[in-house]
């Protein structure tokens, strides 16, 4: 286990502390779907925990694509070597 493990998971934690007792809100949307289908109750702002995931993937995607288009790798050739020079 990475300590990149540990900030994500950390920061999901943070995340839903800091939001449950504020808007009663979930990271999940299942969590958000299984209360509001055994209460009979979908509140007008439901469609949020949907449309935000797949949003936000397409957020990601768009700027993935947009960083790839602009060739970062070569912007500074040899930046992984310890002495200038990059062998390919």
């Amino acid at each position: 286990m990475t300590c990149t493990n540990i900030n994500q998971g950390l920061s999901l934690f943070v995340a839903e502390l800091a939001g449950v007792f504020y808007t009663g809100g979930s990271l999940n949307p299942a969590r958000s779907f299984g209360p509001a289908v055994v209460s009979h109750n979908f509140p007008g702002y439901h469609w949020i925990y949907w449309l935000g995931p797949f949003m936000g993937s397409g957020l990601t995607a768009g700027y993935y694509r947009f960083v790839k288009a602009a060739d970062y790798e070569s912007a500074n050739a040899g930046q992984d070597s310890a002495d200038g020079d990059f062998a390919e």
